[in-house]
């Protein structure tokens, strides 16, 4: 029975390790297609962060740099990506103003150079402050297989797109809106262990301090006697 039990508990330990684990991709708003730039050579101009959440299911945030808001100029696209597989997705807990523009894959035009399959709209017509929104946006994303690995790069290997505006240097007829977008993930893939994973080592370990209890108790019963 005691070598059942230590044999046991590797066993424990390993599936208490290996369940769900959540990935996070970070990537930078570095590429600037602004008409007329809307900053300095190296400007971070925000973060798209993804993060798998529960099967199918990727909680995206976009994060704006201070002084930089959401817009929307030539193209009704405001923030735009593409899909592995082109699958259909819902997008849910979108901020007032915000909408899926395409379930599905399409043809998406940001810049010159850069089309893309999926986008959000939001905003307006950029022809006043008004119309801009605060740099800030979280919502999931939900689609058959989808998990952060599934966003992919365009031939120019940028995998999002955001039409800003810099709120602190223009206005859209100075040339100080348009289009930033993402090269290549910044911080990789990091993995950290859901509750669940703890949740489970701490039962192993609990079960496995119960059964030895279990099994000394008559010795040490007998003995007292």
């Amino acid at each position: 029975m005691l070598r059942t039990l230590l044999i046991s508990l590797p066993a424990v330990f390993v599936l208490a390790l290996i369940p769900a684990r959540a990935s996070t991709v970070q990537y930078n708003l570095a590429v600037d297609q602004c008409t007329g730039s809307c900053g300095p050579s190296g400007t971070i101009f925000g973060t798209v962060t993804l993060t798998d959440t529960v099967a199918n299911v990727v909680r995206v945030r976009v994060r704006l740099a201070s002084d930089y808001e959401f817009s929307q100029t030539d193209s009704p696209v405001t923030v735009a990506w593409n899909l592995l597989g082109n699958p259909t997705v819902i997008a849910n807990d979108l901020p007032s103003g915000w909408s899926l523009l395409n379930s599905t894959a399409g043809s998406l035009p940001m810049t010159t150079k850069d089309d893309f399959e999926y986008g959000l709209t939001c905003c307006g017509a950029r022809n006043s402050n008004s119309s801009a929104q605060l740099g800030s946006l979280n919502f999931t994303l939900t689609g058959s297989g989808l998990s952060t690995s599934s966003f992919e790069g365009t031939p120019s290997d940028h995998f999002f797109a955001v039409d800003i505006y810099n709120a602190a240097t223009g206005t859209p007829d100075a040339g100080k809106t348009g289009v930033v977008e993402t090269a290549a993930p910044q911080f990789g893939i990091a993995d950290t262990p859901e509750p669940g994973s703890v949740v489970l080592l701490g039962c192993g370990l609990v079960m496995f301090a119960w059964m030895l209890w279990k099994r000394a108790k008559p010795r040490n019963y007998a003995a007292g006697k």
